[in-house]
């Protein structure tokens, strides 16, 4: 019996990795919302120039900057960067009320330097605000016929674009 325990975490274990538990619009609205004083400050969420990193194969790898806009109408962002696996563009959803982003990180086949890392796949990524780092913390998952992996990742406006560009559109 305690084999089949072992068995079943295991299968459970295999079936989940790489994927989140949540869709980006179902994680940002999951949780309570933040103290009214952080909900005061929605300039967490820019549109402009955006930095982090990510930690993978034992090591954090530094996210070169990339550019989000967000629209505050719709509650969804878009955006635009380019890293060691490639071109990609980004989609999602953000809360102001819950400070949390789902964002679809979707690589353009074909682009980057080791193209055999860049399946045209997508990277799932859950952040949510942390007051003490000053940025958005969370996780991304990949699951793609190749590699499946989640672990930790952050991200932080960089370069806020003026509001007189934050009209622009990137789709």
């Amino acid at each position: 019996m305690a084999l089949i325990g072992v068995f079943s975490c295991v299968c459970i274990r295999k079936y989940w990795r790489g994927r989140p538990f949540y869709s980006p619009s179902q994680w940002v609205n999951k949780t309570k919302p933040f103290s009214r004083a952080l909900q005061e400050h929605p300039d967490r969420f820019q549109s402009g120039s955006w930095s982090g990193e990510y930690f993978q194969d034992g090591r954090y790898h530094q996210l070169p900057v990339c550019t989000i806009k967000f629209d505050y109408d719709r509650s969804t962002l878009t955006g635009y960067g380019t890293d060691d696996v490639g071109d990609y563009t980004l989609r999602g959803v953000y809360s102001t009320r819950n400070l949390k982003m789902g964002i679809v990180k979707t690589y353009t086949l074909g682009t980057g330097p080791n193209r055999r890392q860049n399946l045209g796949h997508d990277v799932n990524i859950q952040l949510e605000w942390n007051e003490n780092g000053g940025d958005f913390q969370g996780k991304w998952y990949v699951r793609t016929s190749e590699y499946q992996g989640e672990n930790i990742y952050k991200l932080r406006c960089s370069d806020p674009l003026p509001p007189v560009y934050d009209t622009l559109s990137f789709e």
